[in-house]
């Protein structure tokens, strides 16, 4: 990296073609010279000398400076910063497990500094995830951009062109329901009481495992459901049916229904998971906790609630609903059907 200083004279100047720190002349300073391999000309905004070399060396002591950030010391920083945002908990930890990824990866090419992670390490960083599935790879690779551009925000770094690290292609999402008999066999093969008035709470609310597990008795008052999402932290009202509340009401809580609170969220949220999934097995229904909140969006959208009343029920957006549930909607089968039919009375017309 070398940086020098020119004077770019005025037409006439009478000091042209003397040095260029001759101290007569008056024209305007510039710096020109190379910085990481990449040539640069710009104004110093100055004409005198003394000062120019002084913002060199202030250019170059910077760049020296940002050189020296170290990888584990930007992603602590970073991690500091997410959470500062109050980023979910979830969000959180998808952010930790990929950037401790990095850091493995990193240390085991001998990379130590933020700058020696450019576009070709992050290439072999993503060929690396060998166990992660597409969505997955995906959204790590929005999440490692969002980092690279943060810290490229704090001038640690340049950041990426936008298509440098492309994403795996993927299949859109189809969405699956259970049936109503299905349901019967779900509940006919329960045994557990308390098995049943969590089923009953996916079944009836939609909500995510990570929030149903979470459901405590003091969010419910009049039998109604006050609940904060986890993915979007939006307060949510939700009426539950009799039943739902009968089993809920044969617990013996004093705050959690379905957790002491003295574990680790992620060890009872796996707990029931696993728990659901053996229910599933045993009554020989394909599905996951998921698929009951699938099951209520469709339900809701096929008996005409809006996609935004379902959204909120959902704590998503009218977008991302209209997304997954699009087949759903029966005023967009119908007008899709109207548009259609309307093609049916045109003569042909003939083509010479």
């Amino acid at each position: 990296m070398a940086l020098s200083i020119y004077r770019r004279h005025r037409e006439g100047c009478k000091f042209a073609d003397k040095p260029a720190n001759k101290i007569g002349c008056r024209c305007s300073l510039w710096a020109r010279g190379t910085i990481e391999g990449k040539s640069v000309r710009e104004s110093l905004k100055t004409r005198n000398w003394e000062r120019a070399e002084e913002l060199i060396r202030e250019k170059e002591g910077s760049r020296e400076k940002q050189k020296r950030i170290r990888l584990a010391d930007a992603i602590a920083r970073y991690q500091t910063d997410c959470e500062s945002r109050n980023l979910a908990n979830a969000t959180i930890k998808k952010i930790t497990k990929l950037l401790e990824a990095l850091q493995k990866f990193a240390d085991s090419k001998g990379l130590n500094f933020l700058e020696q992670i450019g576009v070709a390490e992050l290439r072999e960083f993503r060929d690396s995830w060998k166990t992660w599935g597409a969505l997955t790879q995906r959204k790590n690779i929005e999440r490692l951009k969002a980092f690279n551009s943060w810290c490229a925000d704090n001038k640690w770094t340049e950041k990426l062109p936008r298509k440098a690290i492309k994403a795996p292609e993927i299949e859109p999402s189809k969405v699956t329901v259970f049936t109503d008999a299905e349901i019967h066999k779900i509940h006919t093969t329960i045994k557990n009481p308390k098995m049943r008035a969590f089923i009953l709470t996916l079944q009836h609310t939609g909500l995510r495992i990570s929030d149903a597990v979470q459901l405590r008795k003091q969010d419910i008052t009049d039998g109604r459901l006050l609940i904060r999402t986890e993915k979007t932290s939006a307060d949510v009202w939700l009426p539950l049916p009799p039943s739902l509340l009968a089993a809920l009401a044969a617990i013996r809580t004093t705050e959690f229904y379905f957790w002491t609170g003295a574990s680790k969220l992620t060890t009872v949220i796996g707990s029931k998971r696993r728990g659901v999934a053996k229910l599933l097995k045993r009554a020989e229904v394909r599905g996951n906790p998921h698929k009951f909140r699938h099951t209520l969006a469709t339900n809701l959208l096929s008996n005409g609630t809006s996609p935004a009343i379902v959204a909120k029920i959902l704590g998503n957006s009218a977008k991302v609903v209209e997304k997954y549930y699009d087949h759903w909607i029966p005023a967009r089968q119908a007008q899709l059907e109207t548009e259609l039919q309307k093609t049916w009375d045109s003569r042909l017309v003939r083509v010479k």
